[in-house]
């Protein structure tokens, strides 16, 4: 795991190039190198956290054997060795151990089409000699971030952070107004936009070509849109075996790998296949110290049945709030959440591991979050309720959204006045600020996405996609990976196994769904690995009392956050101070969370120095 830079077709300086690895440090502590050819405009800067090979030999860049390409990369390949022999036997050969140098092999054996084969999360930039160009690319689902900014005459910037761009001088720090509205109402921006000016992130599952005069991006992958059908006892076999194979590739590593345990069934499971495949198997858990959060207590269940080396973090409040400057400091992109990744990856890290395992993915597969039954719930009303006339859907509409309506009965409105179409469901169960908030701070609603017709799969396999590609990417990888690297951490996701996910969506929903417990094929598939007191535990996540330090320890810390954003142009003068008062109040139409939301972007645009062009300059214009 690593950070990248670099600049393509167009000048750059040492100064600079230095620069942006200075800046990506925390990324890869263990080794850093630059790659200059001025006369082919070609820069490539990597920091290096070693994993793979420890030796010299994964130094990066790295050249192939011939001198024709080279690369900056960042992630894992998990089938590299698989890949390594098949490429031994059409009679390549190899000088290190690396992922990296099987990588540029299968570049020169098989061209841009090399990563179709490749099974991993990574993010890397490739130059060619011989083809005079930039080959880059992104994992399937985007665990590994690759931003990029395209530059006068047809040249190109990218880098693992957006931070990274911005101190080559190439790339303005200025804020994109046109994404503040998809930002409050989704708690982040959706590939490929952002929240600065002209910087883009690759999709997942894409490559990007640039030449000296143009660029192309192609599509590599995608998730199957086919069903299957299976019996329960059948599927279960099937995503047992696909979940170990996943965990075992996940395991592949020369420094000691650990897993974040927090007592749930994704975690847990990890933890027992792990354990059962690496004896004394290293495991985490955060325990706060709170009588109503119990992850502590259904952790050390779990590590005992497994015989792990268990390791409880203790934190108490004071701990926390210690670290929540360093936290906001460590956000390259803004989110509502993110703290806790940034806490457990810490503890983590500081115990001596560089690789850990996480459960990111298992809800979004197998059907765990509540939106999934919310969801197919909606599917069956919304035809229904399309046939009422809309005048009365509003009216009942309006009746419900009159007063202080609490945030339920406001998405109850928002649903009634929308399209009902599945996308719009779907992002109304994922909203944070509704239409009346963004019309009191001046911002125009993103009332609905590009339409999306349905695929050929069974529902709940559309709505995998759906969290997939929008939550778990937009927040969740983004906030991990960020938080994450922040400790020079590497953390591992076995439930985004191509094969695993592929095979799970395409399957019927009922096997999906059962009155009696959530994830039913997951804990039938996997029910070996689960002790007895977790199967029925009711889901829990890692939380922190967040409204009531905002409102006692970090008020002071919140309320300059919230006065500054409130005398910007970004927002109608007193709107940022009005929802920030509410929230005081306890209104029912506001949480922490929404709080939260623009006290992180207030910290971020200070932080960064993020600039923005005056409203009120530009209709002058």
């Amino acid at each position: 795991m690593c950070g990248i830079a670099g600049v393509f077709n167009h000048p750059a300086t040492p100064a600079m190039l230095a620069s942006m690895a200075s800046s990506l440090a925390h990324r890869g502590p263990d080794d850093h190198g630059i790659f200059h050819d001025p006369q082919r405009h070609i820069g490539l800067v990597h920091t290096r956290l070693s994993i793979i090979d420890l030796s010299a030999g994964g130094h990066q860049p790295m050249a192939s054997t011939t001198g024709n390409e080279i690369v900056v990369f960042n992630g894992e390949i998990y089938n590299y060795l698989q890949i390594k022999a098949e490429l031994q036997g059409l009679g390549r050969t190899f000088s290190t151990g690396s992922d990296t140098e099987v990588l540029l092999e299968a570049y020169q054996q098989w061209g841009e089409n090399c990563v179709e084969r490749f099974e991993g999360m990574f993010a890397f930039a490739l130059f060619d000699y011989t083809r005079d160009l930039l080959f880059v690319a992104r994992d399937r689902f985007g665990e590994k971030p690759l931003y990029y900014s395209l530059l006068p005459q047809h040249g190109v910037l990218f880098g693992s952070e957006v931070r990274a761009m911005l101190k080559s001088g190439l790339c303005a720090a200025e804020l994109d107004r046109t994404q503040l509205a998809f930002y409050l109402q989704q708690q982040s921006t959706h590939f490929p936009l952002t929240l600065v000016k002209n910087v883009l992130l690759i999709p997942p599952g894409h490559t990007c070509t640039f030449t000296r005069y143009s660029f192309k991006m192609r599509q590599y992958w995608s998730l199957s849109h086919s069903r299957a059908q299976a019996t329960f006892s059948n599927a279960s076999k099937t995503v047992r075996d696909l979940f170990i194979q996943s965990v075992k590739y996940r395991l592949v590593s020369d420094v000691p790998v650990g897993a974040f345990l927090s007592g749930g069934i994704d975690s847990t499971v990890i933890t027992g296949v792990a354990s059962s495949l690496h004896p004394a198997f290293n495991t985490y858990t955060v325990a706060f110290k709170d009588a109503k959060f119990e992850d502590g207590k259904y952790a050390a269940i779990a590590a005992r049945k497994f015989n792990t080396r268990h390791h409880e973090i203790q934190l108490s409040d004071g701990d926390v709030l210690q670290q929540i400057p360093e936290a906001l400091n460590a956000i390259d992109h803004p989110s509502a959440d993110g703290i806790n990744t940034f806490i457990v990856s810490k503890a983590v890290r500081q115990a001596g591991i560089k690789v850990a395992l996480s459960g990111i993915g298992g809800d979004e597969v197998f059907a765990g979050y509540s939106s999934f039954s919310l969801l197919a719930r909606l599917n069956k009303v919304s035809p229904l309720l399309k046939l009422v006339p809309p005048t009365i859907r509003v009216r009942l509409a309006n009746w419900l959204w009159a007063g202080h309506a609490n945030i339920g009965r406001k998405k109850l409105s928002q649903y009634l006045k929308s399209d009902m179409d599945l996308k719009s469901n779907y992002l109304l169960t994922r909203q944070y600020f509704f239409d009346d908030n963004l019309k009191r701070f001046g911002l125009m609603p993103f009332n609905r996405l590009e339409s999306r017709q349905r695929t050929g799969r069974n529902f709940l396999g559309d709505v995998s996609e759906l969290e997939l590609t929008h939550y778990m990417h937009d927040v969740l990888l983004r906030d991990t990976d960020q938080m994450s690297m922040a400790h020079a951490l590497e953390v591992r996701a076995p439930f985004l196994d191509s094969a695993l996910v592929d095979y799970v969506v395409a399957l019927p929903d009922s096997l999906k769904v059962s009155s009696k417990g959530n994830k039913p094929l997951l804990v039938g598939a996997l029910r070996e690995f689960l002790p007895d007191e977790l199967v029925h535990r009711p889901k829990q996540g890692f939380a922190m009392p967040f409204e009531r330090w905002m409102k006692n320890e970090l008020n002071t810390f919140c309320e300059k956050q919230i006065k500054f954003l409130d005398g910007t142009d970004l927002f109608r003068r007193g709107s940022v101070a009005l929802a920030w008062q509410e929230f005081i109040a306890g209104a029912a139409s506001t949480n922490w969370a929404r709080a939260w939301l623009l006290i992180s972007l207030s910290h971020w645009i200070q932080k960064n120095n993020i600039r923005w062009i005056d409203s009120r300059a530009e209709q002058d214009l």
